[in-house]
């Protein structure tokens, strides 16, 4: 037999068993982490003290008094913690269990169901999620004391990613199967939210110092439809029904520890898509056995695509889905941005630390 036949050969059977691998993916995996790239957005309505301040801010509306982020970017370090696939309204959903390789326990009374999230059947296939670690920046790339950031998971204490977050600030959620009847397979496609816990470092702008902020209330993000783990390629919007208050982090030069800044009333959170490596004829026969060794996995529950067959984005890459999220982004303020004209009023406890805990929430109550 020829070299190139034994090429092509190789090449008809990477084919074959790559086409047959989808059916095996389509069921959620074994407990695990997921790591992505990820962009970002946010809107603030500013109150009233503080909107004089950010005169001549280049992202500041005065007319609207609303400060826009410039466009956020975290490299292949957007990590999802994910649990074993477990049952709605299971002892495993209720009492907790543990997700990704951090052993976080995330159980079902301690989350809030963002209210467009499709009501969830019991016994549907499920996991349990948390943002673990989260560190979007201004992109382009900008000198560090000109950068925003949005902060959640591990990174929510500081840029330096370095400790976990206090145990109120696990940004935790869910993946649940749409597939009817509940229960049955497959899993996939499956939405998706989160309750996010972050700090968002805002750099000085007009007359406004730089000043980092945090919500003491989770933002309420979710998306409709994922087709595997990680999402790729999908955008998950706040829910518009609530503006969640963002408070200082600490004493400034014309404000106090926990004031209010103002509100989010929108934000996003986009899943870059996955990029595969360009096989070449010297990569087949190699090829073969990594296909033959992923399809052993997926019997144990393993991921059935290799991170090594995957790569990050390139700067072009970057910046064509940058531009994709941006639009849409655009488009999603256009259709709800003016429907908070003031953050209402502030809560009660205004006055506490950003490490006490909140007031007990079930699943689908509260709103901030």
């Amino acid at each position: 037999m020829t070299t190139r036949l034994r090429l092509c050969i190789s090449i008809l059977l990477v084919l074959a068993v790559s086409a047959a691998l989808p059916l095996y993916a389509q069921n959620f995996l074994a407990k695990g982490d997921d790591t992505a790239s990820s962009f970002g957005q946010f809107w603030i309505l500013i109150d009233p003290p503080f909107q004089a301040m950010f005169a001549g801010c280049p992202a500041y509306n005065a007319a609207t008094h609303i400060l826009q982020s410039p466009l956020l970017y975290d490299s292949a370090t957007t990590v999802i913690g994910r649990s074993a696939p477990i049952k709605e309204g299971s002892p495993q959903d209720n009492a907790g269990v543990p997700v990704g390789s951090a052993g976080t326990v995330v159980k079902d009374g301690g989350m809030i169901v963002p209210s467009g999230f499709a009501p969830i059947a019991p016994g549907s296939n499920e996991v349990h999620t948390e943002l673990r670690h989260l560190n979007m920046a201004t992109w382009p790339p900008v000198p560090p004391a000109n950068q925003a950031r949005v902060r959640a998971g591990v990174c929510y204490n500081s840029p330096a990613c370095s400790a976990p977050p206090p145990a109120n600030r696990i940004s935790a959620g869910e993946v649940v199967s749409n597939h009817s009847p509940a229960g049955s397979p497959p899993d996939f496609p499956a939405r998706s939210y989160f309750d996010v816990y972050a700090q968002i470092d805002i750099p000085a702008c007009g007359g406004f110092p730089a000043a980092t902020v945090f919500n003491k209330n989770p933002l309420l993000v979710e998306t409709a439809s994922i087709s595997s783990f990680p999402p790729s390629g999908v955008v998950y919007e706040h829910d518009t029904s609530s503006a969640v208050g963002v408070k200082f982090v600490g004493n400034g030069p014309k404000w106090k520890k926990n004031e209010r800044l103002g509100c989010v009333i929108l934000a996003g959170h986009g899943i870059v898509p996955r990029f595969p490596r360009r096989a070449t004829l010297e990569e087949a026969p190699a090829g073969v056995q990594q296909v033959a060794f992923q399809k052993e996995q997926e019997k144990v529950g393993q991921k059935v695509e290799s991170e090594a067959r995957m790569r990050p984005p390139q700067n072009e890459e970057i910046e064509r889905e940058g531009a994709k999220f941006q639009e849409h982004m655009k488009a999603h303020f256009e259709r709800y941005g003016n429907r908070h004209k003031d953050c209402g009023p502030k809560e009660k406890d205004d006055g506490n630390d950003q490490g006490d805990e909140g007031k007990g929430k079930g699943k689908g109550k509260g709103r901030d």
